[in-house]
């Protein structure tokens, strides 16, 4: 049950973060939206659909940005994850 509700509040989030990124674009506010779309990515189980979507949706100079900004999101996520496993003994 627990398992289910962390999924639930994974994609709550995941939603939450595309619609910010939408809202933040809507506004001309290109580097918030990208910030809040690379959450998205990185939250998504198909990234690469996603991926494919955004392509096809945002402004080509946008999506560009995103791609540039991804690899700097993932590695922040790693090093969150990696603080989180406890040591091997």
């Amino acid at each position: 049950l627990r398992e289910q509700k962390d999924a639930a509040k994974v994609q709550d989030f995941f939603l939450q973060e595309i619609q910010l990124g939408e809202l933040w674009l809507e506004r001309g506010e290109q580097k918030k939206a990208i910030e809040h779309l690379t959450n998205a990515i990185s939250l998504c189980t198909h990234p690469t659909e996603l991926m494919n979507v955004l392509e096809q949706t945002l402004p080509p100079q946008v999506f560009e940005m995103l791609v540039h900004r991804i690899p700097h999101v993932t590695q922040r996520l790693e090093a969150a994850l990696h603080e989180q496993d406890p040591p091997d003994e």
